[in-house]
Parts: structure tokens; sequence; C-alpha cells
């Protein structure tokens, strides 16, 4: 028997789907910022079930669903160690920072609620680790982040930008190079378009 109410697990499919993919290159953050705010309200066995079945429905072969580990990163808080696990798909274009806490959801990094991916490309030489054991984790140690996001739309890309090169200085000891801050700039492109 159903109680007439709305499955909130089925409203996150889309968003869950639109933010699983391992295209990096092409990586959206308002994709992953939707994705995080809707499992949010199904609390944490919920959104682990959610990534789950996410999973269990995708041709793994074709896409290995990569993107959950970004999910996974900003769906949890960050842990009292001052970092999440690392994440083991390859060698990362950009090396994780000395400091992990300086940079807690690497390969991300967040300005203002809004995630941007430093590494878009990571060169495999075995296997890469499953998001199942990402999952295990979180569903064994993770707390669910306290608020959903936020991202400011006040903030023009040129604020977010600097923002972003100051937290990279701080982690790295240097500026993005102009290459990186491309990227990023396009990254915030796709977040209001």
């Amino acid at each position: 028997m159903t109680s007439g109410r709305p499955d909130p697990a089925k409203g996150t499919t889309a968003q869950l789907a639109a933010a699983a993919g391992s295209d990096f290159v092409s990586f959206d953050p308002g994709a992953l910022v939707a994705a995080v705010n809707a499992l949010l309200p199904l609390g944490k066995d919920g959104a682990l079930d959610a990534v789950e079945r996410q999973l269990d429905g995708a041709d793994r072969v074709a896409d290995p669903q990569h993107g959950l580990f970004l999910v996974l990163r900003l769906l949890f808080a960050v842990p009292d160690s001052g970092s999440h696990p690392p994440v083991r798909i390859g060698i990362p274009e950009a090396l994780e920072p000395h400091d992990a806490s300086v940079l807690p959801y690497f390969p991300l990094l967040v300005v203002d609620d809004i995630p941007l991916l430093l590494v878009t490309t990571f060169l495999l030489g075995g296997s890469a680790e499953r998001v199942e054991t990402h999952v295990h984790h979180f569903r064994a140690h993770g707390v669910l982040r306290g608020t959903p996001l936020r991202p400011r739309a006040d903030l023009g890309p040129t604020v977010v930008l600097d923002h972003a090169s100051t937290l990279y200085r701080r982690a790295y000891g240097e500026s993005p190079r102009p290459g990186l801050r491309a990227v990023l700039e396009e990254q915030l492109n796709r977040l209001v378009t």
C-alpha cells in the first residue's frame, strides 16, 4: 500500500545522472550543486541508496560514473581529519596539496559554494578505484553537510576567480597558471548558462 505522497528520491534521478558522468573536461558546477541539493533531503541512507541506484543502472563500461566521487565529496561534511579520502582514478594533472586541509574537497576547489574542478584529466595506468569504495566509506563514517549549497548569484566570474586564485596560492604557493584559470572560467560560464 502506498501513502499517496511523492517519493523524493525519484526527483533526484535526473540531477544525479547529470552530475555522475566522467567527462570532467565538460564539468558543470551547476549540475553538481543540483545533485547535492537534491540528495540532502533524503538523509544519509537515502542519499547513498540513490547513488547506489545510479551506479546499478549505469553502463559502467561506457562511463564509470566518476562524477559521483565529486557528488559524495560535497554531500558530506569535511571530517575532523581535514579532508575526504583521496580519489584514486589515476594520476591527476594537479597534485593534491601537501596540506590536504587547505583544499579538503580536492580535486574540487569550493568558492562561495561554487565547486570548481581543478583536475579535468587523470592518467590511468591500471584499474581506477570504484565509486562504491567511497559509498562504503561515507556510509560508515560520513556526516551529511548541514546546509544546501547556495552559490552566490551576485558574485561575478572575476570575483569568484580571484577568490579561487587566493585559495590556490594558499594550497600551492603560486598562482594558477593561465590555462587553469581559463578552465575555471569556462566552468563558471557553464554555471550561469
